[in-house]
């Protein structure tokens, strides 16, 4: 028997609840190269943004009305999880991990998928009052440490973060979230500089600053408009940003889309000049990998970053677009006008930054890490693909 008519058999389940449905990383990376190698995948998630599940079944998971209610109905979650009889219990997220290892008992394989350092959100995320912020640190410190005992493998999307749970664990992987590479299309030069941020929208990714900047460059006499797709938690941040923006003069340049379906984010990084990530230099952004990075540059735009360790290891060097102090305008407000007023450069640097993606950063290439790992914990197959060679021939 082939492996692909083997893997039929066996229910890989993927367990979230804050994450969506078309989100990157556990739909369209994981939960579709799955189905793709012949597993029969289910995806629980938030379906705030509808998709074709492409053969994997989508399992929507009402959005709780507090974070109190989301934990309380976890086990729950979990618990349903597990009447699929799941081979693997893919878990995406800290809140759902305990629940998982305890619902399981032993019956599926466990693999915990390490999005953030967790130990640096609770320490920095807004919503967490300051003088709890230690102490919810500690609780998933230990929390964690407990449930990584009956986990099968840890799968870290951060290469920084695999020193920690290399120490932690006996398998842990890095499966970075490199995307898929598309078909290059010759970019139609635009008639005017369009910047574009996608991607959740929070206090730490820079977006303030960035409208500061845009302020600067008009003075300049150079309008570079702002193109911003993304999710807005209900903490009132982006009212500021945009009530900011219209202080300074310049919210006829901020054009926002709110959350929309992935393929309509990639086709609205096709319309842009200008790649912005202008994350701050605080807790996770330091060395969390940056996929909306990666993601312009596969998509052949010059790209504005941050001097950041992160965003240093994607880069590698300067040829793919220009570094700067996100927590001062000015400094991105110049590599705006700069990439604004020399579209040879730009488009150099375009280049340079896809031609980066194909070489070392592409999803194509670590594909097939994830099946192998599948491969080994559902089926008891450790040299999968080899196997698998040697039935084709």
């Amino acid at each position: 028997m082939n492996l692909s008519k083997q893997r039929s058999a066996h229910n890989i389940v993927h367990l979230c609840m804050s994450h969506d449905t078309d989100d990157a990383r556990v739909f369209h990376q994981f939960c579709r190269a799955g189905e793709q190698a012949g597993y029969s995948v289910h995806l629980f998630a938030s379906q705030e943004v509808a998709v074709d599940g492409f053969g994997v079944t989508i399992h929507p998971v009402p959005k709780a009305p507090s974070r109190l209610k989301r934990w309380l109905s976890s086990y729950q979650l979990a618990r349903t999880a597990m009447r699929l009889n799941p081979s693997v219990l893919h878990v995406h997220e800290p809140l759902l991990l305990a629940p998982a290892v305890r619902m399981s008992r032993g019956r599926a394989k466990i693999v915990w998928d390490v999005h953030e350092d967790y130990l640096q959100v609770a320490l920095t995320r807004h919503w967490i009052p300051k003088p709890l912020r230690t102490s919810v640190a500690a609780w998933w410190k230990f929390s964690e440490l407990r449930s990584l005992k009956k986990v099968d493998a840890v799968v870290v999307a951060n290469p920084p973060h695999l020193e920690r749970y290399a120490q932690l664990h006996s398998r842990a992987l890095v499966m970075p979230n490199f995307p898929e590479l598309r078909p290059f299309e010759t970019r139609t030069p635009s008639s005017h500089p369009i910047a574009i941020y996608t991607g959740t929208i929070l206090p730490n990714r820079g977006l303030w600053e960035a409208v500061e900047a845009l302020s600067i460059a008009r003075k300049e006499g150079v309008d570079v408009q702002l193109l911003v797709a993304g999710g807005v938690p209900e903490d009132g941040y982006f009212d500021t940003v945009l009530d900011h923006a219209s202080q300074l003069g310049v919210r006829d340049l901020v054009d926002f889309r709110g959350r929309v379906p992935r393929d309509e984010a990639l086709a609205l990084q096709r319309t842009a000049t200008i790649g912005l990530i202008p994350h701050l230099p605080v807790g996770n952004n330091l060395h969390a990998w940056s996929v909306k990075m990666v993601e312009f540059m596969e998509a052949g735009l010059p790209v504005v970053y941050s001097d950041i360790p992160a965003h240093r290891e994607i880069a590698q060097d300067d040829s793919i677009g220009i570094s700067v102090n996100p927590t001062r305008p000015a400094e991105i407000a110049a590599a705006l006008i700069q990439l604004s007023k020399n579209p040879d450069l730009a488009e150099a640097m375009g280049k340079a930054g896809r031609q980066v993606v194909v070489d070392r950063l592409s999803w194509d290439s670590k594909k097939s890490t994830l099946i192998d790992l599948y491969d080994s914990l559902a089926l008891g197959v450790e040299a999968a693909r080899t196997q698998e060679n040697a039935d084709v021939h």
